[in-house]
């Protein structure tokens, strides 16, 4: 079966030929994978200047920049699903109230 055939099976209570795997893998190991830096986002940090902080991106292509690097992660480890949210894209021009 192919992931896609995998996982729709299985979303489908029929029995795949194996169980669906994902991996959720923090920063860190999405960095060692793709050989690119996570980065970090300038609104919702408190505390101390992150790194996003004095980048040329907005926070907006900085979350897209991330869940880029997170999906091609786990494509990397050969996993039958990945995230695709909007959870955290918010409409360009989008500023934050805190």
């Amino acid at each position: 079966m192919t992931h896609k055939e995998r996982y729709l099976t299985s979303i489908n209570h029929e029995e795949p030929d194996r169980v669906p795997i994902y991996a959720g893998l923090d920063a860190k190991f999405k960095e060692i994978l793709t050989g690119r830096k996570h980065l970090q986002v300038k609104s919702y940090i408190g505390g101390g200047v992150p790194i996003g902080q004095n980048s040329p991106k907005t926070d907006y292509e900085i979350l897209e920049w991330n869940q880029k690097l997170s999906n091609d992660a786990v494509r990397k480890l050969g996993t039958d699903v990945f995230i695709v949210s909007d959870y955290w894209l918010w409409p360009k021009g989008y500023k934050p109230k805190y």
